[in-house]
Order: C-alpha cells, then sequence, then structure tokens
C-alpha cells in the first residue's frame, strides 16, 4: 500500500515525539539520582573531600556548552548504557557522615561498596527498595543499630558483607529469604546471636557451601569459600580469646589486627571482669598466651601458627 506524504510526516512526527518522551524520562531519572547523589554529598561530614570533588551538575557557560544532570562521570560512579547509576564504588574514600534514606532512590543499583571508610549511623532501610542489587559491602565503618529487615527483600543478592562495624540486635529472619546469597559475613559487631549459616540456602541456583558460625569463621573463608587448617586456626584463636574475656571478643578483635598490637592493650581490658585479678607471677604468661592467640588471629593466613604447633605449645 502506497504510503502518502501526509501520513509520512505524521509518521515522522509521531517518531520524534517517542523519542522525546524516551529521552525526557532517562534526563527526569538522571537528575532524580543525581539530586540524591548530591543530597548526600552535602550531608557528610566532610563533603570537601577531593574523591567528590568531581560531585557536582555542569551549568552552561562558554566553558561549557551544553549542561549536565547525568552523574555517569562522577568519581565512584558507574551507570549503563541508558544512563542509570549501577555501580557506586567509593572504597577507601575517607568519608564521614551516614548513609542516607535518598540511597533508594538509585533503584537501578546493582553493586554498592562503601569500604573502610567511616560512615555511621544506622543502615538505611531504604536499602531494601534496591531490588537489581546484587552485591553490598558496607564492612570496616562505624555502621550501628540494627540489621533493617528490608534487606530480606533483596532477592537478587549474591554478596552480603556487614562486618567490622558496630551492629547490634539480633539478625533479621527475613535475610533468609535471600535465596541467591551466597557469601554473607557479619562478624566483628555487637549482634547477640552468632549462629551457624542457615541463611545461604542449598537449593538456591548458584548455592556456594559456606559453614562455619557468625564471629568465629576467617576472613578469608567468606572471601575465596576455601576451607584449610589455616580457618581453623582462626577460629580457635577467636574461641580461646573468647574463653579468657568471658564473653564474645567482638571488634576487640580488629585490635589485635597489628603485630605491636599487645604492646598497646592493658591485661585488665582482656580479662573477664567477673573473675578476681590474677596473682602478679601468673601476668606474664597469661601475656604470651595472648601474643599467641593474636598471631592466630592473623589477618594473613600464612602468618598463623598451624594446629600441629598449637597443640604441641598446648
Amino acid at each position: 500500500m502506497a504510503i502518502t506524504l501526509d501520513r509520512l510526516v505524521s509518521l515522522v512526527l509521531l517518531v520524534q515525539f517517542v523519542l522525546l518522551c524516551s529521552s525526557y524520562n532517562v534526563t527526569s531519572e538522571s537528575t532524580e539520582e543525581a539530586n540524591a547523589l548530591l543530597k548526600w554529598k552535602s550531608s557528610l561530614e566532610n563533603s570537601t573531600q577531593p574523591e567528590l570533588s568531581s560531585w557536582t551538575l555542569l551549568t552552561q557557560n562558554a566553558t561549557n556548552p551544553k549542561p549536565s544532570t547525568s552523574p555517569c562521570t562522577w568519581f565512584g560512579i558507574s551507570c549503563n548504557p541508558a544512563g542509570s547509576v549501577i555501580r557506586i564504588n567509593l572504597t577507601s574514600s575517607g568519608l564521614q557522615g551516614s548513609v542516607p534514606p535518598e540511597i533508594g532512590h538509585l533503584t537501578k543499583l546493582e553493586f554498592l561498596h562503601l569500604v573502610n571508610n567511616q560512615f555511621n549511623g544506622s543502615i538505611p532501610q531504604e536499602l531494601g527498595k534496591l531490588k537489581s542489587l546484587t552485591r553490598l559491602a558496607l564492612y570496616i565503618n562505624a555502621l550501628e543499630g540494627p540489621i533493617p529487615a528490608s534487606l530480606g527483600n533483596l532477592s537478587n543478592l549474591a554478596i552480603l558483607y556487614l562486618f567490622d562495624n558496630q551492629i547490634s540486635g539480633s539478625i533479621p529472619p527475613e535475610l533468609g529469604n535471600l535465596s541467591n546469597l551466597v557469601v554473607l559475613q557479619m562478624d566483628i559487631n555487637r549482634l547477640i546471636d552468632f549462629g551457624t549459616a542457615k541463611l545461604l540456602k542449598p537449593d538456591s541456583s548458584n548455592w556456594t557451601a559456606l559453614a562455619g558460625t557468625y564471629g568465629y569463621i576467617a576472613p578469608e573463608l567468606a572471601y575465596t569459600m576455601e576451607v584449610t587448617e589455616k580457618c581453623d586456626v582462626y577460629s580457635f584463636g577467636v574461641l580461646t580469646l573468647e574463653v579468657i574475656k568471658g564473653e564474645h571478643p567482638g571488634d576487640f578483635i580488629s585490635r589485635l589486627s597489628s603485630p605491636s598490637a599487645m604492646e598497646e592493650v592493658e591485661l585488665k581490658d582482656v580479662l573477664d571482669q567477673r573473675l578476681p585479678h590474677p596473682p602478679s607471677h601468673f601476668e606474664d604468661e597469661l601475656f604470651n598466651i595472648l601474643k599467641f592467640v593474636t598471631a592466630c588471629l592473623n589477618a594473613n593466613p600464612q602468618s598463623r601458627p598451624t594446629m600441629q604447633v598449637i597443640s604441641k605449645r598446648l
């Protein structure tokens, strides 16, 4: 059938209208994401960090003929071809402040790494809105409060790292809904129910076996899934320190991470406060035991003693 000129013009106008609407939607979403990130930046205690100097909207001027509302070129931000933010990696950026509820506006986000900063406050429940999230790493910060039950909504989440914070309370049962979860580590916190790793479901399609008790699992086990004798040595060190302190050592473990740590630790900080202080002639022996325990907790597995050495020492 022949297409008349009027119909051709109408078709062209229709295509232009659809493209315009599509462009408007992308631009609108990009602007919302940029505004959410800028609000986060302004809430930080050190928002002038050089790392975040690129987090700004480009206004039109002689140098910049085209204004931009896209955050895709900002430090630590990656986008998909449509211009939506899908990755945020701010690892070791020296940032101080909280993780804001505005993070929930980044609905296409797949990867969020805020590792080794000074983030404090609670984990926002709005993280539960990020249904595309596959990897969430918040470890080595000062986050506190409970784990939000809304994290159980992250059906695509495969990796969850919350260790080395000040998170308290119990592990929400909703995390059992994470059928795609293959790695979960949340030790070195103030959680009150360290239980076996039953949240990793064997019936999920890409399940990888990770068995252990939260708070006692060697860090490298969560990364490599490879069980070695040195993993047991780490767990032995945690258990021995727990016996000495009369409670799980929690974030005290991080204080023993350096070789000179024992020089800065006082014996009274390590011993069970419910028991009388031991006689002075036992103090040297206790320090020797603690040095041995510190070696068991070394972050580098190769630097830990073997179980054979431990057995001979005992």
